[in-house]
């Protein structure tokens, strides 16, 4: 029901001139009175604007007058009157209701996700964030009525997190973005006493209201651990293209043997396959030689720059823009051993990252070490031609590290406010990724030979791989085989017990 059209003229022919009434002003306790509203009924008085508020005391304008003998409202005054508030009765079984004000915030966290389906809140699953949401409410950092059960709804806390990681992807350096109420001096304490011990909080930042996770975080560094036995070459038979098989000097008719579907026909003599004798000693034994190391740094660096990566994803064409990525370093680490095995970490560090593509990157760089195959070749994989690129498992890779450098130069530097940032706490987040993630993925890998699995596979499959893996380096499209699947999708067996990482089609 609309309010009554302020006018000089109270007769309903004025009245019907109107075609858009106006609120009236309100400037003091009493007002003059108005015409009827010509759009509502004549017999029903237009009612007055209230204002009224949960926490203050509530008022109301009445109108003086009354009706005439025919039910009309008679001219008159509007009054406001005051009306004293009196809290709701509580009861049997009420909480108090929090109204403390609620800050806006960036939690620095890390995680081990092993055990988990991954970060993001999933009804009906075990998630890092349901854990999370659980300990703020636990703590009262935020409402339970927001953040408990399948019902917790990150959107009323203004929840972002910056990266999202997918089943068994840990994270070293997550933010997330939130309103929480800070007020209790030990509010991170609190947190980290009622969440699980892999998943930590180091701090939280105060930020701008308009702080976004997600869009203020211009660029991730994820980490991918490797162990070196990959980079050992397999039998030059089975990739007869290569430069290992030029200096073997396998010929063409003693290539390995496959049938119709690409797969090796064993009792061959391939070596491979169900025919290789896996010994995990031979595994712990490997040390990878320098010039294999030094190889591998050189192909991760012409990662570099701008690229476009439709190859190293799913569902992307050359031709579409977002198949383009920068990336700004990949680097690989000095080897050490862990677990009776020699590792590598490999730090990459880039824009965004689309689904699949770390592991395809170094799913790459992995059969271009064992193959000996040239350099030149990462140019060609840029381009449009499209080749099916295995990816490693989901098993050693982690979200390093979020970074929020315009963020911190642009915004919190000139408001003087703490810059969102990992610095100091580095050395607590080092402690925990050899307590949780590394520990983890070492773990793992000792039980279920989770990379020698990855490596059987492909090389059970490696006419997939092989008719583009050549001694020249050059990608051949008439050596294509009928059985490749370069379509896109991939080898569903190639990295089979792993996860998916980067998150979503973009971070």
């Amino acid at each position: 029901m609309k309010h009554p059209i302020e006018s000089s003229d109270p007769s309903p022919a004025a009245a019907e001139e109107h075609t858009a009434p106006k609120r009236p002003k309100i400037e003091s306790t009493e007002h003059p009175a108005s015409a009827p509203d010509p759009d509502s009924s004549t017999d029903s008085p237009a009612a007055p604007p209230t204002t009224e508020s949960s926490d203050q005391p509530k008022s109301k304008l009445q109108k003086e007058g009354g009706r005439d003998k025919g039910g009309k409202q008679k001219a008159g005054k509007w009054k406001r009157e005051k009306i004293e508030w009196t809290p709701r009765e509580k009861k049997e079984g009420d909480e108090e209701s929090d109204r403390r004000p609620k800050r806006k915030v960036a939690l620095l966290m890390s995680f081990c996700g092993t055990g988990y389906k991954g970060m993001q809140i999933n009804p009906g699953s075990q998630t890092i964030e349901g854990e999370l949401f659980k300990a703020l409410a636990t703590v009262g950092a935020v409402s339970k009525d927001n953040c408990s059960g399948d019902s917790a709804d990150p959107h009323k806390i203004s929840f972002m997190r910056a990266a999202r990681t997918d089943k068994g992807v840990h994270a070293a350096g997550q933010v997330v973005s939130l309103k929480m109420i800070i007020e209790d001096s030990d509010i991170i304490k609190q947190l980290n006493d009622s969440l699980p011990a892999q998943i930590r909080v180091w701090d939280y930042v105060r930020v701008t209201n308009g702080f976004h996770a997600k869009n203020q975080c211009d660029s991730r560094i994820y980490e991918y651990l490797l162990p070196t036995y990959v980079l050992e070459s397999p039998e030059p038979r089975l990739y007869p293209n290569s430069t290992i098989a030029r200096k073997s000097g396998i010929l063409e008719e003693t290539k390995a043997p496959r049938d119709d579907q690409g797969f090796i026909v064993f009792g061959s003599g391939s070596g491979s396959g169900s025919e290789n004798t896996w010994d995990p000693a031979e595994a712990k034994r490997y040390r990878v030689p320098r010039d294999k190391l030094e190889r591998l740094a050189l192909i991760l660096q012409q990662y570099k720059g701008t690229n476009n990566y439709h190859n190293f994803t799913v569902g992307k064409r050359f031709s579409e823009k977002s198949a383009t990525r920068y990336i700004i370093s990949f680097e690989a680490g000095t080897p050490f051993v862990e677990g009776d095995l020699e590792w590598v970490s490999l730090k990459v560090h880039g824009q965004a990252f689309m689904i699949h593509q770390i592991r395809k990157m170094v799913g790459l760089a992995v059969m271009m070490v064992r193959t000996e195959t040239p350099i030149s070749l990462m140019t060609e994989t840029f381009t449009n031609v499209k080749i099916n690129i295995p990816k490693v498992p989901g098993l050693g890779l982690l979200l390093e590290q979020t970074i929020f450098k315009a963020y911190n130069d642009k915004i919190a530097s000139k408001e003087e406010r703490p810059p969102v940032a990992f610095t100091p706490y580095q050395e607590s987040i080092d402690k925990f990724k050899r307590e949780w993630i590394y520990s983890k993925i070492v773990e793992e890998e000792l039980a279920e030979s989770t990379f020698h699995q990855w490596l059987d596979v492909i090389d059970s499959h490696s006419g997939e791989y092989s008719w583009w893996l050549r001694a020249d380096g050059k990608i051949n499209l008439d050596e294509k085989p009928a059985f490749s699947n370069a379509n896109g999708k991939g080898n569903p067996n190639a990295g089979a017990a792993d996860s998916d990482e980067e998150g979503g089609q973009d971070d």
